[in-house]
């Protein structure tokens, strides 16, 4: 018996130490041959966040892929509350119940690139506040880089757990492709299966590297491991057994309808005011682009898609131009390639011929009009759904 198990922990030792052996010499070989490390994934993702394990911004979320850690304190003002919503100071306890919105959304609710200050939640909270001279909180529950099918179980998640009175769903151009490739709802007969978050690649890498050890985790030979997925498939994000080819855009784009149709009926049956809202696009003032151009089409796609669900709708797109005063340029994919805009479109801003210093942060972070807003565009975004909101006076 004891040669036995002195064999057992004899052949353990071995494997160990050859595996071990193994992992280095690869590694050096790597180290040798000057293997690229590919970058797992956005800024957003856990698998980048989660190397850093003090402090995480971002942690695994068995149904929702990823969410944000709540209570964090940071100094770049993305700093989150008890909810995991972005932190307002101003949301301390009041002595009336205030009327709660949650806004829910990607990076244009959480606010990429500017302070909390200047997130349109923030600036919706206050005009509202203004106009109805009441307690009244908007959380901001926008998680950058969130599909439709991860929007939609927050909601329930957050329904059941805040009871607001009203739930605002920001809905982008990017929600098309994101919703397949982030998909966790795979289509069953006439219903949806919801899908565990595992499946999905982002959700399998990042639980690797929180676990692994820091020498591991930090490997070009576990980078190679983790990036040959993605390469093998050729799609950056995927979930197994639901994502389909984005060569098939016709197949996406029904997907993406058909499921959106089945978000919004669930979302009747829970008895909860909703109002929906569609991110500002760039390309809707830029008249140099022709409108048989595809991003015209995905655009017409999400208004038939929310105007079949029956719920309010903001296009916040006819709102701003409607209400601005001043006539602006628009430029397509740098400032050196401006296109004027007829003179009866006005468009949103201050005095300035720049719409992409007044609108927009970035000038070539998304292809064709799905910039991140600046602090003026989130307040132009803000006035344009404050404006379809009603607030019972009857609330203190």
């Amino acid at each position: 018996m004891l040669i036995i198990k002195k064999n057992i922990f004899v052949g353990i030792s071995l494997l160990f130490a050859s595996s071990l052996l193994c992992f280095f010499v690869v590694e050096f070989a790597l180290r040798v041959f000057n293997y690229q490390t590919k970058v797992l994934g956005d800024w957003w993702l856990p698998s980048q966040d989660l190397r850093i394990k003090k402090q995480a911004y971002y942690d695994l979320n068995p149904t929702r892929i990823y969410s944000i850690n709540p209570r964090l304190s940071l100094k770049d003002e993305s700093a989150s509350d008890e909810f995991g919503f972005r932190f307002n100071p101003n949301h301390k306890k009041l002595s009336n119940k205030p009327y709660v919105i949650l806004a829910f959304g990607d990076s244009f609710t959480f606010g990429h690139g500017v302070a909390y200050n200047q997130t349109y939640p923030y600036y919706l909270e206050n005009i509202l506040k203004k106009k109805y001279n009441k307690n009244i909180i908007v959380h901001n529950a926008g998680i950058p880089g969130y599909s439709p099918d991860q929007t939609f179980i927050y909601i329930k998640e957050n329904i059941h757990k805040l009871n607001p009175d009203l739930i605002i769903w920001n809905i982008d151009i990017s929600d098309i492709i994101e919703s397949n490739q982030l998909c966790l709802f795979k289509k069953q007969g006439n219903s949806y299966q919801q899908l565990p978050a595992h499946l999905n690649i982002i959700y399998s890498q990042g639980f690797i590297l929180k676990y692994a050890p820091s020498i591991i985790r930090n490997s070009r030979l576990l980078n190679l491991f983790l990036s040959a997925p993605t390469l093998i498939a050729k799609k950056r994000w995927y979930t197994i057994g639901c994502t389909i080819s984005d060569k098939n855009m016709d197949l996406v784009k029904k997907g993406f309808s058909q499921k959106m149709n089945y978000f919004f009926s669930e979302i009747k049956e829970m008895n909860t005011n909703i109002l929906i809202t569609l991110t500002p696009l760039q390309f809707y003032f830029d008249r140099s682009i022709n409108n048989n151009h595809y991003i015209f089409q995905d655009y017409k796609l999400l208004i038939d898609t929310i105007h079949n669900s029956g719920f309010p709708f903001v296009n916040s797109n006819a709102e701003i131009a409607k209400s601005a005063s001043v006539e602006l340029y628009a430029y397509r994919n740098s400032s050196k390639n401006w296109a004027k805009l007829p003179k009866n479109i006005k468009v949103a801003g201050e005095k300035t011929v720049n719409l992409s210093d007044v609108f927009f942060l970035e000038e070539t972070e998304f292809n064709y009009g799905r910039r991140h807003l600046n602090s003026d565009g989130n307040y132009a975004f803000a006035q344009a759904i404050a404006a379809k909101i009603t607030i019972p006076y009857d609330r203190k």
